[in-house]
């Protein structure tokens, strides 16, 4: 029987911190199926002031907020990396042991989104053997060449992924990961994203809806070449019935 306590984690610093509450708040509101939701919050030094502005946005009597301090992000990571985004975005790679290990699996969410359907169908899911789950991403093929894979392999977009963290850890998929990073001295195409995708060889495809990126609304279908990708009536349901819109 899968349970109806959900398990999500967030990534976030003082400066995307108020994102973190509209997100919160749409979670809720369109996840009342769940009997329990609990926020894994990885926090870059968020201060005190935001963090109580978060805690006001969840319901009491149906969730609370874990937080993990991960201002220590940058010797996690044992290497320089580039300074394009915010390094708090590859604390993602750690929830495996940040989260207690009885926690099989979690839904991550990047910040600047909005949760607008109902992640059940999801979190009853059966992962299998697979890494993750994600809505496939519309890149360049560069940026699949540039970690190792074939022009047809999948690529996902990390900023919502179901993680099966029972099998990261079994496989040491952490440590898979830092040793790549380490390998190509902190340079990886696309950050975190990109350590994702070249490490996590198993990857489950979730329907588009689950991650409705900016892009996917702006361009026409026409535009999107990647291989594999959505059929066009996937990509219109997606837009018409979207559960994750993603402000990439």
């Amino acid at each position: 029987m899968i349970s109806d306590s959900l398990h999500i984690a967030v990534s976030s610093d003082s400066n995307y911190a108020k994102l973190v509450s509209i997100l919160l708040v749409s979670l809720f509101e369109n996840n009342q199926w769940a009997n329990f939701i609990t926020v894994h919050l990885l926090s870059n030094n968020i201060d005190e002031e935001n963090i109580k502005h978060i805690k006001e946005h969840i319901p009491r009597d149906k969730g609370n907020l874990k937080i993990y301090d991960i201002s220590d992000i940058a010797c996690r990571l044992k290497i320089d990396v580039p300074e394009t985004i915010a390094i708090s975005s590859y604390s993602r790679l750690f929830l495996s042991s940040l989260l207690n290990e009885d926690i099989d699996k979690v839904i991550y969410m990047d910040v600047d989104a909005i949760v607008l359907g109902s992640l059940r169908d999801l979190w009853c899911l059966d992962l299998g053997d697979n890494h993750i789950a994600g809505v496939l991403d519309d890149v360049a093929l560069y940026a699949k060449k540039a970690i190792g894979l074939k022009n047809n392999d999948a690529y996902v977009n990390a900023g919502f992924l179901l993680i099966n963290l029972k099998q990261w850890r079994k496989e040491k998929v952490e440590s898979k990961i830092l040793d790549y990073l380490i390998a190509h001295n902190g340079n990886v195409f696309h950050h975190d994203q990109g350590l994702i995708n070249a490490v996590c060889n198993r990857k489950m495809i979730l329907p588009v809806n689950y991650n409705m990126v900016t892009n996917f609304f702006v361009f026409p279908y026409k535009s999107f070449k990647q291989k594999p990708f959505y059929s066009e009536k996937e990509m219109i349901d997606g837009k018409e019935h979207p559960i994750f819109i993603h402000f990439t």
